[in-house]
Parts: C-alpha cells; sequence; structure tokens
C-alpha cells in the first residue's frame, strides 16, 4: 500500500498476443512466473487497486486483480423489474446494426436446463449455458433483440466473477452486453449503467460505485440516448455525455 493520503490504482495492459512466441506475453514464461504476475507483484504493493486491460482468458494473479473489459456495457439495476433487460435490448439493437453483439445475463439463480439449450460449461458453482431459443426469457430475448451469441450464466454469488473468466476468452473482440448485479465486483466494465426506476430509492447503492451512470425508466422510457453508445477500436465509447429520452 502506497504511503500517501492519496488512492493509487495500477493498470496493466496485458492484451497483446505475439506470433513470435506464440502465446499472449502476459502469459509468457519469466523464470519461474509469467509477465503478468511479474507486473502484480511489482505494482501491488504500492496500489490500492490493480486492474488488468484484457479481453482474453488470463490467469489471475492475485483475487485483487480486476481486469478490464473496454468492449463490454455491464448493466445492473436497483433490484428486479427496473426495466434493465429492456435496456440491455435496445442497446443490443443499437450496437448490432454495425457490429456482431454478444449478449450475457447473469444470475444467481439456478433454472433446469432442458434439451434444447447447450451447456457451455459446467461446475458445482456455475452453469453457463448458450441461448438456442425464442422465449419471454431474458436471454431469449437478448437473442431476439439481434445478438448473434447470448449466453445465460447462472453462478453463486461468490464465483461470478470466475463463471464470466471462463468465457470470456472464448468471445471474440465484438461488444458484449452484459447485465448482472454481481460482475462489476470483478471485472470493469468499458461502460457501466445503473437501471432505476423513476422515483424510487436507491436500495442498492453499493452497486453505485466507480464510473456507474444512472439511467432512469419512467415508463420504458429511458433518460439515456443508447444511439450514443459507440464501437471503435474494440472498445465502448460514449460519442458525446449528453443523453434525451428514448
Amino acid at each position: 500500500m502506497n504511503d500517501l493520503n492519496t488512492k493509487v490504482t495500477g493498470i496493466i495492459m496485458a492484451d497483446g498476443a505475439s506470433s513470435r512466441m506464440g502465446t499472449n506475453k502476459a502469459n509468457a514464461q519469466l523464470g519461474s512466473e509469467t509477465l503478468l504476475d511479474r507486473a502484480v507483484n511489482l505494482m501491488e504493493p504500492v496500489c490500492d487497486k490493480l486492474i488488468i486491460n484484457t479481453t482474453n482468458d488470463l490467469q489471475m494473479a492475485s483475487a485483487n486483480v480486476s481486469p478490464l473489459f473496454q468492449n463490454m456495457v455491464l448493466i445492473s439495476g436497483n433490484g428486479r423489474n427496473v426495466g434493465k433487460t429492456t435496456f440491455a435490448c435496445r442497446i443490443i439493437k443499437h450496437l448490432s446494426q454495425k457490429h456482431e453483439v454478444t449478449g450475457i445475463k447473469i444470475s444467481s439463480h439456478f433454472h433446469p436446463v432442458d434439451d434444447k439449450h447447450e451447456i457451455f460449461a459446467q461446475t458445482s458453482d456455475y452453469i453457463i449455458v448458450k441461448e438456442l431459443v425464442e422465449s419471454r426469457k431474458d436471454s431469449s430475448l437478448m437473442l431476439q433483440a439481434g445478438a448473434k451469441d447470448v449466453y445465460f450464466i447462472m453462478s453463486k454469488k461468490e464465483t461470478t466473477g470466475e463463471a464470466f473468466m471462463h468465457i470470456a476468452g472464448k468471445l471474440a473482440k465484438h461488444p458484449i452486453v452484459c447485465e448482472s448485479g454481481g460482475l462489476g465486483n470483478s471485472v470493469h466494465p468499458g461502460l457501466y449503467l445503473f437501471v432505476n426506476k423513476a422515483n424510487r430509492p436507491v436500495e442498492k447503492p453499493w452497486l453505485l460505485k466507480g464510473t456507474a451512470i444512472v439511467v432512469t425508466n419512467q415508463d420504458f422510457r429511458f433518460d439515456f440516448d443508447v444511439s450514443q453508445i459507440g464501437f471503435r477500436n474494440n472498445q465502448i465509447i460514449l460519442k458525446n455525455l449528453f443523453y434525451g429520452k428514448v
């Protein structure tokens, strides 16, 4: 920890594949440790927080390290029925006009999986299902909104980050739109949106951290113009900081 009275955040750029090494350079061995491990071990004593900029499935050297996914829009909300999925689908519909979009829905509730769905991965702590059929399920609505691929992750709260990282390295560097209340504890998205109904008291203030932008839902009219969200150089961008009703 640094000796000053300021908070220090360290950022490690670890998203470079090497054709000469035949691997991601962050995973290359340097003696008994990887280059990523060496960077983390050097920076951790002097930083309050470490962020790794990557869209690859890297082995995290420390539980205190949060990977940065600049190609992700993360949507959380102030509880149930505040419009998270509706808003996520509007973002997917907008981005999918020019890009292939991956949709991800993460829940701490486990549901039976029928033979119409493909189990992508399964452990005792989480199940990752690839959405294949049209229904009224949230993950299916993402597919119907225009996402090329959609994954439904059912995970214990303490393994949400692990479940996401299991799939992250297998996703192309296209836009990701993810609806999750807990993933923000494990990763840093390119854009973080917190949805709440108009005039509803905030019941989950711990989700309003960092760079969260509050989006108000007034009868499914959101005070955030999704057309301002763009994608360039493998990262989510905002075209300006002025939002209007959509």
